[in-house]
């Protein structure tokens, strides 16, 4: 029952942000995220390898930390991958951190990123909702359109092959 524990952390951390008139977005490691309607910062703990917490580092935290590269961008939504994370905001902005392997960050390359840098090829497009998994990630515009990109395990894609056209 650690997630528990964990997102009460987190619960508790957003109460105290309140009390100064700001809002904190939630997610846990396992792959879920919350979404606000209200802009909010993020924080990040836990295992830091390969930068996945966004700090400019790979220390491990213990206790919450804001995400500073994302102070002031209007977060509305946060998603947590294996080995990096993902976050939307209020603009429509979408952000990738962590290990680039299998291009799963969306910048074009396999590097790894230690702090939030925005996707370039999702400029503009209105997005709505983020999404990641292990190795791959998503994305859907206010149009219905959605992009993925990462390792096409089994036609995980959607590209009905393992091989993207």
């Amino acid at each position: 029952m650690r997630g528990f524990k964990h997102l009460k952390a987190v619960e508790d951390a957003g109460r105290e942000a309140e009390k100064e008139k700001r809002s904190t977005n939630v997610f846990d490691m396992s792959g879920q995220s919350k979404f606000k309607n209200d802009a909010c910062d993020i924080y990040a703990w836990g295992g830091g390898a390969r930068g996945k917490l966004g700090h400019g580092d790979d220390v491990d935290e213990k206790t919450p930390r804001v995400v500073e590269a994302l102070l002031g961008r209007n977060t509305k939504m946060t998603v947590c991958g294996l080995h990096h994370m993902m976050a939307l905001s209020v603009s429509g902005e979408v952000f990738s951190w962590g290990a680039g392997a299998n291009g799963r960050l969306g910048h074009g390359n396999v590097r790894d990123r230690y702090l939030p840098i925005m996707i370039g090829e999702l400029r503009g497009m209105d997005v709505q909702v983020i999404g990641c998994h292990d190795y791959h990630s998503a994305a859907v515009c206010d149009n219905g359109d959605l992009y993925t990109w990462g390792r096409d395990m089994s036609g995980c894609l959607g590209y009905g092959s393992n091989k993207r056209p």
